[in-house]
């Protein structure tokens, strides 16, 4: 049988970093009417969006597996939540809707690594209490984001802010990572063998 790990302080930074991952989600939906208005685009581009930021997360999270291995799990964990930050914040300067969807790969290319990654980061404790209560924190960011939206709406803030926001949040996830880089250790679940 194999041993539970004990629990530390990177099982709250991956339930953070899960929120961190919803609030995205959550924005979309209020914010599209004013990202189509800006951009004189039809009700149907939402398509293109969202095809860019699942190409992304698609790139990363198959080839998550062979980043943990090759970087570890703290530096890949890191390096998406970055990479997902900076394209988060990117998007307040966005100039077009060409360069929109080049943030929303870069949004994807970074979710990625943090799904695929903090999955497998917590599947080595071997509770599924944990990855249960894991993804619950996404479903808790993706309720956050439309309230920290409409609260911007409400003080007279353009959608973009709300993007900041989320790039704010996973930027103090990678702050978080970075600060407890050497506690992210993962183990083979492989004895032996290659």
């Amino acid at each position: 049988m194999i041993a539970q790990r004990k629990m530390d302080v990177t099982v709250v930074i991956a339930f953070l970093g899960f929120i961190a991952l919803g609030i995205p989600g959550g924005l979309l939906g209020l914010a599209w009417p004013s990202i189509r208005d800006l951009f004189g685009l039809t009700a149907s581009a939402v398509g293109a969006l969202l095809l860019a930021d699942t190409l992304g997360f698609m790139v990363t999270s198959f080839s998550s597996g062979t980043l943990i291995n090759r970087f570890g799990a703290g530096p890949a964990l890191l390096a998406g939540s970055t990479l997902r930050g900076v394209a988060l914040i990117c998007i307040l300067f966005v100039p077009s809707w060409p360069t929109l969807i080049l943030a929303a790969f870069g949004m994807g290319l970074g979710s990625g690594v943090i799904d695929a990654g903090l999955n497998t980061y917590i599947a080595g404790y071997r509770s599924t209490r944990l990855l249960n209560w894991m993804h619950g924190c996404f479903g808790l960011g993706a309720t956050i984001g439309p309230l920290i939206l409409t609260a911007l709406f409400a003080a007279g803030l353009v959608w973009r802010w709300g993007y900041v926001m989320a790039g704010v949040a996973q930027l103090s996830v990678a702050l978080l990572l970075l600060l407890t880089l050497g506690h992210w250790r993962t183990t083979s679940s492989r004895q032996g063998g290659s």
